[in-house]
């Protein structure tokens, strides 16, 4: 079931995605390999401005997900080149990869999901701080 909100992709072409973007997408898997112990089996960037949703993720099996980023909503100079030292990057990240288990916005599994990731990358942020170095 899909949320009211949902609407389809428009599939942003390759020439498009800026190294910034590229940046962030090595980001996302690096946080998803270590605050989930999974990996991103389908990344999707999608150009609908008209969207409301500027991100999604989803389970793929129980050791994978499927992330989808709408540049059409976010903007190309949203992103950072430094994604470890932009908030609204890691806010975004820790909001998405909260649904990895399919847990819907608002629900007390999603919240426990996002302060479970956040604190879990906050520990190691401060305590094996070498894993972000190329993010910062």
């Amino acid at each position: 079931m899909r949320p009211k909100h949902y609407v389809s992709p428009i599939p942003l072409p390759e020439e498009r995605v800026t190294p910034a973007m590229r940046k962030f997408r090595q980001f996302a898997e690096l946080l998803c390999s270590l605050t989930l112990n999974k990996s991103i089996a389908s990344w999707n960037w999608s150009d609908n401005p008209a969207a409301t949703n500027v991100a999604s993720c989803g389970p793929v099996g129980d050791d994978a997900i499927t992330m989808a980023v709408n540049v059409g909503s976010l903007g190309a100079e949203w992103f950072s080149d430094q994604p470890a030292t932009s908030a609204r990057t890691i806010d975004l990240l820790i909001h998405e990869l909260g649904h990895h288990g399919g847990a819907i916005d608002c629900t007390r599994e999603h919240a426990n999901e996002m302060t479970r990731i956040a604190g879990t990358l906050a520990v190691l942020m401060l305590t094996r701080p070498a894993l972000f170095d190329e993010y910062r």
